[in-house]
Parts: structure tokens; sequence; C-alpha cells
């Protein structure tokens, strides 16, 4: 499907940058992995009281989700200070606002920037080689057709 779409002249760019964009993100993607593991594994062990953290797979998603730019410092830090059997939802504070402080450093904003200017730096490879790619495919079209 993918080498029908990217043929297309006005569409098949757009297909090659998404296409080029996401063999970029797979090879980052295991290191971003295991940012995101450290941290679960981290959360799960200071916040394990909490619902969102009760859990190593709630941890990780919840983690990867923080991620994303959700952070709910709020609800973390202040919301339900103690729980239905009354545990401190937070026994360990000032570690984990340090950890807290080390992820927002580094997830949201070094690796998501990071994310962005690989993509940046692929899409602009894209659109310098577009239109020998373009030709290339042409060029295999044609001789595909011959043969």
């Amino acid at each position: 499907m993918k080498l029908f779409l990217r043929k297309v002249p006005f569409f098949g760019i757009y297909v090659v940058m998404f296409i080029d964009v996401s063999y970029t993100f797979m090879k980052v993607s295991v290191v971003v992995l295991l940012f995101i593991f450290a941290f679960s594994l981290g959360f799960f062990v200071l916040l394990s009281n909490q619902q969102y953290f009760s859990n190593l797979v709630f941890a990780i998603i919840k983690t990867l989700i923080m991620t994303s730019g959700e952070m709910e410092y709020d609800n973390l830090f202040f919301d339900n200070q103690f729980n239905h059997q009354n545990l401190i939802t937070v026994p360990y504070m000032n570690t984990t606002k340090a950890l807290f402080v080390i992820f927002v450093i580094t997830m949201p904003i070094i690796i998501m920037n990071l994310l962005v200017g690989l993509a940046v730096d692929d899409i602009k490879l894209v659109q310098e080689n577009a239109v020998l790619k373009r030709i290339a495919m042409q060029v295999g079209n044609k001789l595909f057709c011959y043969f």
C-alpha cells in the first residue's frame, strides 16, 4: 500500500516523509523506552500507594502519558493526601519531587525535542532529495513495465 501511495505526485512526498521519520523513531525508540521503563520503576516504588502507580503496568502507562506532557503535578502530590487506609500517598516527598523534576527535564523537554529535531532533519533530507526520488520511482516503473 505504501509503495503505491508514495508514487502519487502530490501525496507521495508526505508518505516518504512519514516512512523516513518512522524509521528514525524506530531507531531511537529503544532508548526512549528504556527511559520510560526506568522512570516507571522509580515512580512505581515511590508512589505505589496511588492508584496510578499501584501496578507496574499502570506505572508504565502513566509515565508514557506523562512523557507527552500531561504531568498532573497537583494530582500526584496534593490531591488525596491520605487514601482510604489512612496511608500517606507520597511517603518520600523530597525524593519523589527530585525524581519528578529530573523526569520533567529529561522526558518531555530533552527527549521530545530530540525526536522533533530528528524528524525535522529527516524531512529536510526528504525535501532535498524528493525530485531525485520521484524520478527514480518513475524510471523504476517504466523499466518494470518493459519487462
